[in-house]
């Protein structure tokens, strides 16, 4: 089931457009990851993925995670190829479906929304934010320089070595890409908060 879910993503967008660090799937050290999730029996009970098959080829997916009443997206593609029907659309509905049919009250389709979410009926419901913790003063003063935050000027939370900073890029972008050269998923990297030990 991995395999496809890798399979989708290495004829989607992201392997075409990105250097594969939105990738969950596509390189076998980010499946090898999730193998190991899957060894905890909790988690492989929680964990779901739809796919949609086509003459025995997988070309569109979503991996999502139940917690009781609340299905959160995790991830989801499609083969780009088959963008014009809409196939990633057309599993994100099963997805809502299944998760009417299961009784569960809440489903999570993730941030950022291209039009197909509000179509489906999604609202948003909170915001995101991206936090940098850092144990290390010294450390947290760097990092406040390229996150754009100075740290002297929050006050006792700072000084214990937080920043936070509503622009990602500049700092995320060049963290997912050594994490993924290391392969390291992204969307471990990009959902764990960081904590450098000083």
């Amino acid at each position: 089931m991995l395999e496809q879910l890798g399979q989708i993503e290495a004829e989607s967008w992201i392997a075409r457009e990105t250097d594969g660090g939105d990738a969950k799937f596509l390189h076998p050290q980010q499946r090898r990851q999730w193998l190991q999730a899957l060894a905890d029996p909790i988690l492989a009970e929680m964990l779901c993925a739809t796919i949609l098959i086509l003459d025995d080829r997988p070309i569109a997916f979503c991996f999502d995670l139940d917690n009781g009443p609340r299905r959160y997206g995790i991830a989801g593609s499609y083969v780009e190829s088959y963008s014009d029907y809409h196939v990633g659309t057309m599993v994100n509905y099963r997805v809502m479906a299944d998760a009417i049919a299961a009784g569960q009250a809440f489903l999570d389709l993730g941030a950022g929304d291209s039009g197909y979410k509000r179509e489906m009926g999604a609202a948003n419901a909170y915001e995101l934010h991206d936090l940098l913790f850092v144990r290390n003063p010294l450390i947290a003063k760097a990092f406040s320089r390229v996150w754009g935050t100075e740290l002297s000027e929050q006050g006792p939370r700072a000084r214990s070595g937080s920043a936070h900073h509503a622009n990602r890029a500049s700092v995320w972008s060049p963290l997912v890409r050594v994490a993924g050269a290391f392969g390291i998923s992204a969307a471990l990297t990009n959902t764990v908060i960081a904590v450098l030990n000083g």
